[in-house]
């Protein structure tokens, strides 16, 4: 087993950390688990060390599913379609944009928090890292990324960080779309305006999110199939009555409820 391989430490941008603007302890939170994870990997492989390889969110490796699948692209288009070789720079500059973008959005929302970054805190980091950093590779719009880094700092802030956590929540939001990600934040915000009212809110949060989503210019019946869709994530429980089926908030939405910004779900992004 080789000796674990050190590199000297750099910063989101790949280039030596000297301080400066990153003295931020997020920011340098997040550079420290992303030189640590570098460390790690060459270690377990010195073939890769030697390559200069590792796993970090702005590494390459951390988009090669969407990279691959760009290039796939654009080869086949450049065989059917005129000057179709363009697609492929284009889809590298698109790549660049997509990864900064979400370096920003997650240094963005980490930084509103004022915790600092443990010795403990590396292995779930690390993990939580590279599952964001498979959201942005699979295509996750930049509200999804949002919510999933303010899910971080809410597990920070809530003492619960964990690898194990974030996947679940990764699992669920990633790929929500707009309207699902409206009637989530519209929940969460009618389930805390009724505080520690659980029998006021049984009895009144399908009818109060029902007249919210209605004012937002949705019909009934698009409530009815956001209310299914939503519901199979685990978020709203299912209830039959004699006029049909309505909703009630569940013991997941309450956790996701402490951790986001129900305003990022109903916001333009």
């Amino acid at each position: 087993m080789p000796a674990t391989a050190r590199f000297p430490p750099v910063g989101l941008d790949g280039a030596p950390f000297r301080g400066g603007n990153a003295a931020h302890p997020t920011l340098k939170a997040a550079i420290w688990a992303s030189n640590r994870l570098r460390d790690v990997v060459a270690a377990a492989s010195l073939g890769c060390a030697q390559k200069g390889l590792w796993c970090a969110m702005t590494d390459e490796t951390s988009s090669q599913i969407i990279t691959y699948g760009a290039a796939f692209a654009g080869d086949l288009i450049s065989l059917l379609v005129p000057g179709g070789g363009v697609f492929g720079k284009l889809a590298d500059g698109y790549l660049a944009k997509r990864r900064q973008e979400a370096i920003d959005i997650c240094l963005g929302e980490l930084s509103r928090g004022k915790e600092d970054y443990v010795e403990a805190d590396m292995e779930p980091f690390v993990v939580i890292l590279l599952r964001y950093s498979k959201s942005v590779a699979d295509g996750a719009s930049r509200k999804n990324l949002r919510v999933l880094a303010q899910v971080i700092a809410g597990l920070k802030r809530n003492k619960t960080l964990s690898g194990d956590l974030f996947q679940r929540w990764a699992g669920i939001l990633e790929h929500m779309t707009r309207d699902e990600l409206m009637l989530i934040g519209q929940a969460i915000t009618i389930e805390r305006s009724f505080a520690s009212d659980a029998q006021g809110l049984n009895q009144n949060f399908w009818n109060v999110l029902t007249e919210k989503m209605i004012e937002g210019n949705y019909s009934k019946e698009e409530l009815s199939a956001l209310g299914a869709s939503v519901s199979r994530y685990g978020l709203l429980v299912p209830v039959t009555a004699w006029d049909g089926i309505f909703y009630l908030p569940s013991l997941w939405l309450a956790d996701l409820s402490r951790l986001v910004d129900a305003t990022t779900m109903m916001g333009a992004d």
